[in-house]
């Protein structure tokens, strides 16, 4: 059994700078591999992100916020996956913690990019809608997570100094 830390089929993708053609939008993309420096340092940052939605606090809220998406969705009759009759907090609790657990397993692609204003986005793909039941969803390509790569960059030489300064101390 994988461990506290462990994010499955994690994938972190590097964008060029430069695009591949007139288009402007279309970059090469290069995937790093496990043991990359860049891919330890978001590897860490993602892991951090997913125990904070794990914790009883960031549960909670990720709870709230599916029964107000849930509700919205009921009201404006869009399509959802959700099938109890009730929307809840109680009702919700039943797909919080298995969601959590399949981001654990299967997380979504991290793309570092410059080609985008901020910090990052999420970008969500359609569900099927040939899918019958929320255990059809496929989290690992439910759409990617795209981090600014300058950001990302400066704090790779950060972690190297507190690395070092550690083993000094140390």
């Amino acid at each position: 059994m994988p461990g506290p830390n462990y994010i499955g089929g994690l994938r972190i993708i590097v964008n060029d700078d430069k695009p591949l053609d007139d288009t402007k939008w279309c970059y090469k993309q290069t995937q790093l591999r496990k043991g990359d420096p860049k891919f330890l340092c978001v590897a860490a940052a993602a892991n951090h992100g997913l125990r904070l939605l794990e914790s009883e606090r960031g549960t909670k809220y990720l709870i709230e916020i599916g029964v107000s998406i849930i509700k919205w969705a009921k009201e404006a009759n869009k399509p959802h996956s959700f099938n109890e009759d009730e929307v809840n907090e109680s009702s919700m609790t039943r797909y919080a913690k298995p969601f959590l657990a399949e981001m654990r397993k299967s997380f979504i692609p991290l793309v570092l990019s410059n080609h985008m204003r901020g910090e990052g986005r999420v970008e969500k793909y359609n569900w099927d809608f040939n899918a019958t039941s929320s255990e059809d969803y496929d989290l690992g390509t439910a759409g990617i997570m795209k981090l600014n790569k300058l950001v990302c960059g400066s704090c790779l030489p950060t972690g190297n100094s507190a690395n070092s300064l550690t083993q000094r101390v140390a």
